[in-house]
């Protein structure tokens, strides 16, 4: 159970087992990796994967849908238990026909990017040491006061007992950071965030001079 296929093809082959004469998986995988700093220094890298599986069931006319985490095999064994258990005491639809006989999807550019899916987190920490030594550029009389930093790969599939399945993938990076500036016995601050899909498009140390100067 290695994948997001593995995981909806699992579950498919639980429920027309428990008895489901259709269904349809939609698995979702997120993995996040976090960087956090204090001061100018790394505080902390962490890093999870959550894994959730929504099945929808059908009995005859009988439909229900259910989900919930997946840690392990059984998890997908109890979701598609349950869903057929579901579907089994819910009410008939007679406008029930049966799930799409073909699953397709839209053309979104630019929402992934490899080199936040293979992220090297110890060169990144390295760039964000470097870019947090930048806020004093900005205004001498500022200094950095913590970040965190958080990766995210999103991965989906879908798949139904009529049609092969449909995947996609996106990447997100988001940068929350602060800064303080201190003059004789006055102090100030100022936090800012920056949102991108791609990690080409990030300049940390452009983003933290205007911290410093903000600050």
């Amino acid at each position: 159970m290695t994948t997001v296929e593995d995981i909806a093809q699992l579950a498919l082959k639980r429920a027309i087992a428990e008895g489901a004469s259709e269904a349809e998986a939609y698995v979702r995988k997120v993995t996040t990796t976090t960087v956090k700093s204090l001061g100018n220094r790394i505080e902390s890298i962490s890093s999870g994967v959550r894994i959730e599986l929504a099945l929808r069931v059908v009995v005859g006319k009988k439909v229900s849908i259910y989900g919930a985490v997946v840690a392990e095999t059984r998890d997908v064994d109890e979701i598609a238990r349950y869903a057929v258990k579901m579907a089994r005491s819910a009410p008939e639809d007679p406008q029930w026909k049966s799930l799409p006989r073909s699953l397709g999807r839209s053309s979104v550019e630019r929402i992934y990017d490899q080199s936040i899916a293979e992220l090297d987190v110890e060169e990144y920490s390295r760039s964000l040491c470097n870019a947090l030594n930048a806020v004093s550029e900005g205004d001498r009389r500022s200094r950095p006061t913590h970040s965190t930093t958080t990766f995210t790969v999103v991965e989906r599939f879908i798949v139904n007992t009529h049609s092969g399945g449909v995947s996609d993938a996106s990447t997100l990076f988001i940068l929350f950071a602060g800064a303080q500036a201190r003059e004789n016995s006055e102090e100030a601050g100022y936090y800012d965030m920056m949102v991108s899909r791609r990690l080409a498009e990030v300049d940390l140390e452009n983003f933290m001079k205007e911290l410093g100067r903000r600050a």
